[in-house]
């Protein structure tokens, strides 16, 4: 197997690390297609839950099966916010299908995201390969570019999900059912990104010192 080289692992984790806990003190660049030429269009637009939901095809979250692919080497951002809904949801008819509806737009969305990281993380591995052995790897330019997809995709979740909380908990309020639920799903937003970072740092420790 390829050894992977521990500067990439370095600099990738500081960048992801912002989707977890935003790190960086210095605003994100702005990213546009100059930025990082390449970047699939699908990582620019904003998450389609509905269509994702109506559709049949789900994100494509398979990773590439090649010994030196970074994106193989990602954890994954386990978000459970499906499952509370699920667990929780009462014998109460309208409850249940609220529980529900909100249930698979969370799921869709923890997969729409698992998704771009993936991208992002593909690309960023793509250009270290080819920069790096002519001696041309400009690692702050490198960090920079890809910290500011991290926010752009960081700040597209956040507001996705607030705005999917915020529906939920009106439509709750609205049939006068209790809206508990709400914060729960908000710490354990928070919480699932905390251990993202735990598990990416972890991970990449690991392969470091191999």
């Amino acid at each position: 197997m390829k050894k992977v080289i521990p500067t990439l692992l370095v600099v990738l984790a500081l960048v992801v690390i912002c989707f977890a806990a935003g790190k960086y003190n210095a605003p994100a660049p702005e990213l546009h297609d100059d930025l990082i030429p390449g970047l699939k269009d699908e990582f620019f637009t904003d998450f389609n839950l509905d269509q994702i939901i109506s559709s049949d095809k789900k994100p494509d979250q398979e990773k590439p099966k090649t010994s030196d692919n970074i994106t193989s080497r990602l954890p994954v951002w386990d978000f459970r916010g499906s499952d509370i809904l699920r667990a929780q949801a009462s014998k109460d008819d309208e409850e249940k299908a609220i529980f529900h509806k909100y249930a698979l737009r969370l799921e869709s969305l923890k997969q729409v995201v698992n998704e771009r990281l993936n991208i992002l993380a593909l690309k960023a591995w793509e250009e270290y390969n080819q920069v790096k052995p002519e001696g041309k790897l400009e690692k702050l330019n490198f960090a920079n570019k890809y910290y500011a997809g991290m926010s752009y995709l960081q700040k597209n979740l956040d507001r996705s999900f607030n705005s999917e909380l915020d529906n939920m908990k009106s439509e709750l309020e609205n049939a006068g059912f209790s809206t508990r639920i709400v914060g729960e799903l908000r710490t354990e937003y928070k919480n699932s990104k905390q251990k993202f970072e735990q598990d990416l740092m972890r991970q990449f420790e690991q392969k470091g010192n191999k």
